[in-house]
């Protein structure tokens, strides 16, 4: 069985894996005690359950960013970007290891559209 697992979306420029990513950033919203690599581990033992080969499947993912395909950086909570991207033929030589740049909770939103207009002159 041959399966596609390197499809681009074209809105966000993420493959599967990176939508998985994007998940777990998302669940990290609501449970910090979330791991990447745990969560990450059952990914890649689930996709070599159906005989992917694993250290194709993270170069073709490494390559696919190297070549402008994908993107990265996440805007879950802030910014996140992909710092350390390790890959091989077992679910244990994998490692990929993220970066919060920046944090949406200490940034501050600017003027809101139709809000008040501050006056000084009192």
């Amino acid at each position: 069985m041959d399966y596609y697992l390197h499809h681009v979306s074209p809105q966000l420029s993420r493959t599967p894996l990176l939508y998985f990513i994007h998940f777990f950033l998302v669940k990290l919203k609501y449970n910090r005690g979330l791991q990447l690599p745990s969560l990450l581990n059952i990914w890649l033992e689930s996709l070599q359950s159906c005989d992917v080969d694993l250290k194709e499947y993270g170069q073709t993912e490494f390559d696919m960013f190297q070549q402008g395909l994908v993107d990265w950086d996440f805007t879950q909570l802030g910014t996140w970007r992909i710092t350390r991207f390790k890959y091989g033929s077992s679910p244990n030589d994998w490692c990929i290891e993220l970066e919060q740049l920046s944090d949406s909770s200490t940034e501050s939103p600017g003027d809101m559209p139709g809000g008040w207009i501050k006056n000084d002159q009192s």
